[in-house]
This record gives structure tokens, sequence and C-alpha cells, in this order.
């Protein structure tokens, strides 16, 4: 964590990760269909003008899933699909694996 976060008094574009600012970006720049906040919170939800902005409970949420679901990819890209070797780097049981790359929408074959 930089010190320009820890000292910061609310979490700010600058402070996120660069994948999750890349992201933000490029949501800002694409046209979207209209969808229910409540049915897809955005990590950055409240960043423009008239966007409702989330609870911090919901806002935590979201952005804790985007953070898993890049790990999540790059850990199965690091272990070449291999099950085995992901629950290895991970720390993981294969149990534990299994379950959030299904809750992330990972599968072993985006490698």
């Amino acid at each position: 964590m930089s010190l320009a976060a820890a000292a910061a008094p609310q979490l700010n574009l600058e402070h996120l990760p660069l994948e999750l600012r890349v992201r933000a970006a490029r949501l800002a720049v694409r046209p979207q269909a209209a969808a229910p906040v409540a049915a897809q919170p955005s990590p950055l939800s409240g960043t423009s003008p008239g966007e409702p902005f989330s609870t911090f409970k919901e806002h935590r949420r979201a952005v804790v899933a985007a953070a898993d679901k890049i790990y999540l990819r790059r850990l199965m890209e690091r272990a070449q699909g291999s099950i085995k070797q992901a629950c290895e780097i991970a720390d993981l049981s294969r149990t534990r694996l299994y379950y959030l790359m299904q809750e992330h929408g990972v599968s072993k074959k985006e490698s």
C-alpha cells in the first residue's frame, strides 16, 4: 500500500490496482446496457454525478469479488490449467479452489 493511500481519508481511483483502474476506464468509455444496480454492483459505483452510490458493504463485496476473479484467472494461467499446481501455489484445498472458481466464473480452460 502506498503512503498516499494510507494517508487519504477515502478510496480514490488512484489507490486501486492497475487492473481495476483500466477496467473502470474501459467501462467509462464503452456504452453499457442499463442494468439494475442491485443486480450488478459496480466496484466503482458513485464515481460519476447522478450515479447511485452503493453502501460500503456492497462496494467492498464488489471490489473483493473483482480482485478474487483477477487472482483466480492469473492463478490458472500460472498453473497452466493444472488444479493440483494451482492448489499448491495458492495454498488452497481442491474443494475450496473449485468453489471459488465456480463462484467467480473462472474455468481452468481460461489459461
